[in-house]
C-alpha cells in the first residue's frame, strides 16, 4: 500500500478519499459495522451505497493516475476468491 499523499491525485479527489475513509474508520469504531453487528435493511443500505462510492472513487483515482499503475479494487478481488472458492 502506499501513500495517498505520494500519488499524483487532484487535491479534491485526496480529499474525497480520505472522507471516504473516514466514515469507515468511525462505523467501525462505534460498532456499525462490524461483524456481530445488527444489520438492518436500512444500515445494509447505507453501507452498499458507501461501497459504490468507494468504487466510483477506484475509478477516478485509475483514470487520474493513468495506465502506469497497476490498481486493483480490494472488495472485487476478495468477492472473486469467494467465487473461485480461495477464500
Amino acid at each position: 500500500m502506499v501513500s495517498l499523499d505520494s500519488l499524483s491525485l487532484s487535491d479534491d479527489l485526496k480529499r474525497r478519499v480520505r472522507a471516504w475513509a473516514k466514515v469507515n474508520d468511525e462505523k467501525f469504531e462505534e460498532g456499525t459495522w462490524r461483524e456481530g453487528a445488527e444489520w438492518t435493511p436500512e444500515l445494509k443500505a447505507e453501507h452498499r451505497r458507501w461501497a459504490e462510492q468507494g468504487r466510483g472513487l477506484f475509478e477516478e483515482i485509475k483514470a487520474e493516475l493513468g495506465p502506469a499503475y497497476d490498481i486493483r479494487h480490494i472488495a472485487e478481488q476478495t468477492k472473486r476468491k469467494r467465487w473461485l472458492g480461495r477464500g
